[in-house]
């Protein structure tokens, strides 16, 4: 490869001409001399607060002390040629006859001095940054001193929020020749700010902390900030991208030629791939631990959900998982945190073992966990000895979210078991399960008949119905209806072919073909088939890793509300209309009508003076008994179970939506007068009310439309359990598959999170990121544990029993991290 030759530009301000100057190499520190012209007029610097008297630097001198923090301080190494060639063409000669001259290229003395500022001159002061020296790089030692003795201070650089934190003041640029500061985004962007922060700039020492605080609370500053914020994140990012692709193409080459090579040489040397030395298990599982350790304590606050198992050697593994965001790109991470053995599961063992696990990791769950997730497990969710409840003693932040998923699941439970023509249907769905899997040969000939019946499908094997499993109950009866006539047929050969020699087999085959053949099926079938196309996408969603406890509350209401809707006349003649759809697809079999209850006569008692009626309509009756019955249990299960003392703080989340901020756009005034009460009550070492509310009146001025109207109050008690959001509090259009798609966009937080994200208004608004950043954080189910617990039964097969337990945790932290991919460079010598 040549060696490319060095960058040069031109000095129009050398006295000899056009000198020509090489552009140093930003790898290397360059000498102030070699890059300032040599004949460049002298100007001289007094400090006059010098013990010595007057100090005399020159540019040079002035130069050097001063050029240390390369990042911060602004001289004129590292330019690259292209830079100072759209400087020359693009900027004008005043600025350039000024910036050419001072030794601060962003000094905003000479920021001030502009009229116009041209698109070109803002991008390269935007480059350029604030001008932000330390004492330790100005003549003496320390800023200037104003007539009383004070000075400015490298502290007031920092923004100290509520929770400790510190952020730059990027915005903050101090001028070592006026000694005063100014706003550098209000000079770029200002309209109507105060003259001291554009022009004349501010140096009240004695105010400075104040000042400071009122300035960035404006809304003039506020609009600045976003200007730039919204300027930097809408840059054009194909150059960026196409390096990205290139780079990761070239690694991607890279690692499949070392992996060929491995394969070739083993292959080769007749070498097995796996021997006794696995020492690249522990420096794979040390990479990745030290990866999600850090990504924790950037994130600084997470969340944490666990559950536990048996696994093939009969012992109990519990799995902790820690959920957090990452600020970087707004997403966020669930991480298998810790495997252990742990044999009693009592609460208070369990609270052992929590502390355990997390002082081994060196994590403060006492200070940073704002949420925990379990299942509905006395020793998990118990109120009093629980796991929860022995963490909320500790830790008052730490929410507790039953798991949404497990609820769920429990109310369809409670759905099936609801009517006799319920329990009917899934078990005679499970006989048809047992019946077909029993045998070989009756599973071969379902296959077979599947192959002749339906030469394009895919073949379907039936499933089983497992409470335990969720939403089995759907996947086995669209099963059976989607291949209604190969089980039929199947049933049907094998009582034609066995039924005569064995009386049990064929009893069972009739009472399976008469049930399938009959209007009780059909009707029932389809009435579960309309509830579970609104609980089986909820489910599946709730068990996203990405969603939020806010979606989720929206998601829940909007079932509730779509489970309501089914409760018509109208749904349930579109019912009727199904089964005879059915019944007419099916010519050659003869399905048989609903059955009408025989009317019995009960005997009045003395005094009586009426009698129930019993409704003699078969299909009334099965309206009545089986549909509505079914739908009432769904809709009461979902009121009880959805209900928790969360539901004040899910409020306050609700106005964080994307939806309720577009309402509060249109009328600002609308806001509750209780807005944020509740969340700032329960992570007040994280947010102060008053922070909160101002800066969310500030950040709703920004874009977005629809019309509502919000209660005067959202919380009218804060201390009834047993309140319930209203209907103002989410969304209520129709739980479809269009819905689902859309509920990221209109009820999430998670957009919202992304947007502060990429803009980077976190320095804008740090109360209000922190409050979607912990709503977010905040789990909404246990669902993470059980997938871990799907890898646990890959990894500890029935051959690899007696695996132990350091090797176990390390092979499950490598399997569940599989998206880390950086532990790949760590394999193929990549640094």
């Amino acid at each position: 490869m040549t060696e490319k030759s060095p960058a040069v530009y031109e000095d129009p301000t050398g006295s000899k001409g056009n000198a020509e100057s090489t552009c140093i190499n930003y790898h290397q520190t360059p000498l102030v001399s070699d890059i300032l012209p040599t004949d460049t007029p002298t100007a001289v610097y007094e400090d006059p607060t010098s013990s010595k008297g007057n100090v005399e630097y020159t540019d040079i001198e002035y130069l050097e002390a001063t050029s240390i923090e390369k990042d911060k301080l602004l001289c004129l190494e590292n330019c690259e040629s292209t830079q100072l060639d759209l400087l020359e063409e693009n900027t004008s000669e005043d600025f350039f006859e000024l910036s050419a001259a001072s030794t601060w290229k962003n000094d905003p003395f000479l920021l001030i001095k502009i009229k116009h500022f041209t698109p070109e001159i803002i991008s390269m002061i935007v480059e350029w940054g604030p001008c932000q020296p330390t004492s330790d790089f100005l003549p003496n030692k320390e800023f200037l001193k104003d007539k009383d003795g004070r000075h400015f201070h490298a502290g007031w650089y920092y923004r100290t929020h509520t929770d400790g934190t510190k952020t730059r003041r990027n915005w903050l640029t101090y001028s070592p020749s006026l000694n005063k500061i100014f706003c550098l985004d209000c000079i770029l962007f200002g309209r109507k700010t105060a003259k001291a922060w554009v022009k004349d700039g501010f140096s009240h020492w004695k105010n400075m902390g104040i000042a400071v605080i009122n300035h960035e609370t404006t809304n003039a500053h506020i609009e600045a900030s976003l200007k730039i914020k919204l300027r930097e994140s809408v840059l054009p990012l194909i150059p960026s991208l196409e390096v990205n692709r290139k780079s990761s193409v070239a690694l991607n080459r890279e690692i499949v030629k070392q992996l060929i090579d491995i394969t070739v040489f083993l292959g080769r040397h007749c070498l097995p791939f796996r021997g006794h030395r696995e020492r690249w298990i522990d420096q794979l599982k040390e990479y990745i631990s030290q990866i999600v350790q850090s990504d924790i304590i950037s994130s600084r606050i997470f969340s944490v959900s666990l559950n536990s198992t048996f696994d093939i050697s009969r012992k109990e593994q519990v799995s902790f998982i820690i959920r957090y965001v990452n600020e970087t790109n707004g997403t966020v991470m669930e991480r298998l945190l810790a495997l252990r053995e742990f044999p009693c599961t009592t609460g208070v063992h369990l609270s052992e073992l929590f502390q355990n696990v997390f002082n081994h990791h060196n994590l403060d769950w006492k200070s940073n966990l704002v949420g925990q997730s379990y299942d509905g497990a006395a020793n998990m969710s118990g109120q009093y000895n629980g796991l929860q409840a022995k963490i909320l003693e500790e830790n008052p932040q730490a929410l507790f979210i039953w798991c949404s998923a497990h609820r769920l699941n429990l109310i369809a439970s409670q759905a099936v078991g609801s009517c006799s023509n319920a329990v009917d249907l899934f078990g005679n769905l499970e006989k048809i399960f047992t019946f077909i899997t029993g045998s070989k040969a009756r599973s071969a000939f379902f296959r077979e008949k599947q192959l002749e019946l339906y030469p394009k499908q895919q073949i379907r094997s039936v499933k089983r119905v497992n409470t335990t499993r969720w939403m089995s109950h759907a996947y086995a009866l669209n099963t059976v209806l989607d291949v209604y006539d190969a089980v039929y047929q199947t049933i049907e050969e094998v009582r034609n072919r066995d039924g005569g020699s064995d009386f049990k087999l064929g009893a069972d085959c009739n009472g399976l073909l008469s049930y399938l053949t009959s209007y009780r099926f059909l009707m029932t079938a389809f009435s579960f088939k309309k509830i579970f196309e609104i609980l089986e996408p909820l489910t599946r969603t709730l068990q996203a890793r990405d969603i939020d406890i806010l979606a989720a509350m929206y998601l829940v209401n909007s079932a509730k509300e779509s489970i309501v809707a089914l409760r018509t006349e109208e749904t349930f003649e579109n019912i009727l209309i199904l089964a005879k759809e059915f019944d007419d697809k099916y010519e050659n079999e003869e399905f048989e009508p609903l059955r009408t209850t025989r009317k019995r006569k009960v005997r009045k008692m003395a005094g009586e003076l009426c009698s129930d009626e019993v409704e003699q309509n078969p299909i009334q009756k099965f309206k009545v008994d089986t549909y509505f019955v079914a739908l009432d249990i769904i809709k009461t299960q979902i009121s009880q179970r959805f209900t928790d003392k969360t539901i004040e703080v899910m409020k306050d989340f609700a106005l964080l939506s994307t939806k309720r901020i577009k309402e509060l756009k249109k009328n600002p005034k609308s806001i509750p007068i209780d807005a944020f009460k509740a969340v700032c009550l329960v992570y007040n070492t994280f947010l102060k009310l008053e922070d909160v509310r101002r800066e969310y009146e500030q950040f709703i001025n920004c874009d977005l439309i629809v019309n509502e109207t919000l209660p005067l109050y959202l919380h009218p008690n804060l201390n009834d359990d047993n309140s319930s959001l209203s209907s103002n509090d989410s969304n209520s259009d129709d739980t479809t598959s269009e819905q689902l798609k859309r509920w990221q966009n209109s009820s999430s937080l998670m957009c919202v999170f992304q947007d502060f994200c990429k803009a980077g208004l976190k320095s804008i608004f740090p109360s209000l990121f922190m409050l979607i950043k912990i709503g977010v954080t905040i789990p909404v189910s246990s669902c993470s544990p059980e997938r871990s617990f799907s890898k646990l039964k890959l990894i500890k097969t029935r051959l690899r029993s007696t695996m132990g337990e350091d090797r176990l945790e390390d092979l499950m932290r490598i399997t569940c991290e599989a998206d880390i991919h950086e532990y790949f460079t760590l394999y193929c010598g990549y640094h």
